[in-house]
């Protein structure tokens, strides 16, 4: 979509033919990125990707909400701040829900140890925490990821 922008773009200025401008001067990265491209299947796309985003961000904050009352429980029963057993059968599940959806594996693994090493340290702030909180009650589903 960029590229046909880019051609119409460069076309009026060169006074050539679509096809003759990608014949005679191919578009490079940098020219591409030069000159942004008004279109609205482009637009459209942007903001779907906008609303996924939002969606991500949110369910995110769900989910920390979550894992802080985990490690709320933690740090009053004594437990560690970590599951080392939970967390590999967790990015296991995840890789495999990842190729089922056709997302790399790779890519889902090293999201996860993101999110597991941020919740670990929340659960290390909170054990060395004077004043830990009231425990809120857990979430019914006790599937994701990092509530070790």
């Amino acid at each position: 979509l960029g590229q046909t922008c880019q051609v119409n773009w460069r076309s009026q200025r060169l006074g050539q033919s679509p096809a003759a401008t990608l014949q005679s001067n191919p578009p490079s990265a940098t020219e591409d990125a030069a000159k942004p491209c008004a279109d609205s299947t482009l637009d459209s796309l942007r903001r779907s990707i906008d609303n996924f985003d939002a969606a991500i961000i949110h369910l995110l904050a769900e989910r920390f909400k979550t894992t802080m009352a985990v490690g709320e429980y933690k740090a009053r029963a004594g437990l560690p701040a970590s599951d080392p057993g939970r967390e590999e059968r967790q990015i296991q599940r995840l890789r495999e829900l990842a190729a089922n959806a056709g997302l790399d594996p790779e890519f889902s693994e090293k999201f996860l140890r993101f999110v597991i090493d941020e919740v670990i340290n929340h659960h290390k702030r909170i054990a060395t925490s004077d004043d830990v909180p009231l425990h809120r009650p857990p979430v019914d589903n006790d599937d994701g990821a990092g509530s070790s």
